[in-house]
């Protein structure tokens, strides 16, 4: 029975786990800053350290020669897509793009409008121009370029705030913009949802890659051999007579 309590103990933890949230933040004023936290930990992604770029660059510089002998030998071999478009000609391939697009679609269907939280979202673009003509035609165009995709995210998602604004500046000589974003989503909804992409991009995609015959010129070379010997029977039987 203690075993059995510390088995379900486990499996409470790491559901527990699973059910904290993972936050993005996202932000440019000035400057691009982005990080992830999860509970009490945090990520600094952009911008990096110098200490860690450093360490990137002696690292692909201690790279041995033998991983680019290996790259040559990888790019002798004959690409498994080629194979698929020499048996499956033109339409397998537009069928096979057809496949992994809607599971790529379905994936972000899942994660986009099911699961992720957009608890923040903060856009202002102040627009310039050189004279008032140029400036109204640039906020035009930047309003048709921002306005639809927000208010489709803002519709579709889960956006608990979210203020936007494009707005035309005739005293300015540049345009400028900042933001300001922080989405959230659960580890157990990510990967259910990445559980279900990789199912169904194997059995949609790969499964056809690998059952894709490579030896089907052969085949068409028999079946062209069995079509000529009935006819070159018959000449001889010809000649015989």
């Amino acid at each position: 029975m203690i075993a059995l309590y510390i088995l379900l103990g486990i499996v409470a933890l790491i559901l527990l786990l699973l059910l904290i949230p993972v936050h993005l933040r996202a932000s440019f004023v000035g400057s691009l800053r982005a990080d992830v936290s999860y509970a009490f930990l945090k990520f600094k992604l952009y911008p990096k350290e110098k200490r860690e770029k450093k360490e990137e660059q002696k690292k692909q510089e201690d790279k041995p020669a033998e991983k680019k002998e290996e790259q040559k030998e990888e790019k002798k071999e004959e690409n498994i897509l080629k194979k698929f478009y020499r048996n499956q000609g033109v339409d397998g391939v537009i069928q096979l793009v057809r496949d992994a697009a809607y599971s790529v679609r379905r994936l972000l269907h899942t994660l986009l409008i099911r699961h992720l939280i957009i608890h923040d979202l903060y856009l202002r673009i102040d627009v310039a121009g050189r004279h008032a003509a140029e400036c109204a035609e640039k906020y035009g165009g930047v309003c048709g370029l921002v306005y639809p995709p927000v208010s489709y995210i803002c519709s579709v998602c889960h956006v608990r705030k979210y203020d936007v604004s494009v707005s035309p500046d005739y005293l300015a000589t540049f345009s400028s913009a900042e933001f300001y974003v922080n989405l959230s989503i659960r580890p157990l909804a990510l990967l259910g949802a990445v559980i279900a992409f990789a199912f169904r991009l194997f059995f949609k995609v790969i499964l056809k890659l690998i059952r894709s015959d490579p030896k089907g010129e052969e085949k068409t070379a028999v079946k062209d051999k069995k079509q000529v010997a009935p006819s070159s029977q018959k000449n001889q039987g010809g000649a015989l007579s």
